[in-house]
Order: structure tokens, then sequence, then C-alpha cells
């Protein structure tokens, strides 16, 4: 089924909208890398660490072409998403991320501020977002 999804996108794939479609085939070769190393967990159960450590990866993988494809279906290139997240006004966390905000500077200093303007908290969420496999891999 999922295969047959992928070609199906592959087949309708258009130039103006290429990115978008990558993004898709991304998240959609999810279903037959959690079923490859369901299979080989089973099979290989003394070897299971390093097929979840494959699996994790791509997980992380997959959720930064998500966060791509939202970011195309917002607008279709990087100067438009900026523009877009340029008239954004961000709002406090949520709870105050739980008393943390007044313990590392409070609402305009430290790293859990109140980000001047949505652009910030995009160009953190651009960098950081590819980074996620990395980071999984260091710990």
């Amino acid at each position: 089924m999922g295969a047959e999804t992928v070609r199906s996108t592959i087949r309708n794939a258009d130039d103006a909208q290429t990115l978008t479609y990558h993004s898709i085939i991304r998240i959609l070769f999810m279903i037959p890398v959690y079923s490859v190393v369901s299979f080989l967990s089973y099979l290989y159960y003394k070897n299971t660490i390093y097929y979840q450590v494959l699996r994790d990866c791509y997980e992380a993988f997959a959720i930064a072409s998500f966060f791509t494809l939202l970011c195309n279906y917002i607008a279709p290139n990087l100067h438009d998403q900026k523009e877009y997240f340029r008239t954004l006004t961000p709002v406090n966390w949520f709870w105050s991320v739980f008393g943390l905000q007044k313990l590392t500077g409070g609402k305009t200093k430290g790293p859990l501020r109140i980000p001047r303007s949505g652009l910030t908290w995009f160009n953190v969420r651009t960098t950081m977002t590819p980074l996620k496999p990395v980071a999984f891999l260091l710990t």
C-alpha cells in the first residue's frame, strides 16, 4: 500500500511542486522503514538495538520533512516563508514552561524568553529540526 502511494505520487509530480512531493515521499517511506525494522527486530532479537537506532533516525528525518512540507504549504519559497513568519506575533510559552522562564531570565531575557517575532521562531526551527537525527545519534 505504501509503495503504491509513493509510486502514484512520483507519477503525478511536476517541476513546480517537486520539493513538496519529496517531503511527502519521505513521510510515506516511514511505513516500510517501520515494517522492515520491526521484522528484523523480531527475527534477530539480539541486534534489536541497532535496528531501532535506524528507525529512530529515520523518524527524526521524517519529522523534519513534515516541517518542510508544512512550510512549503504556507509559502513556496524561503523568502515568502520568512515574510509570512515575520508578520506573526509570538505568544508566551505554554504555562511559562513550568516556571523555568522565571529562573532563566524572565520574559525578555534568557533562553526561554518570548521571541521578538515569528521569524525568530522560524529561524530556530529551520536550523534545529534537521539536526534532530544527529542529536539522537550523539545521545
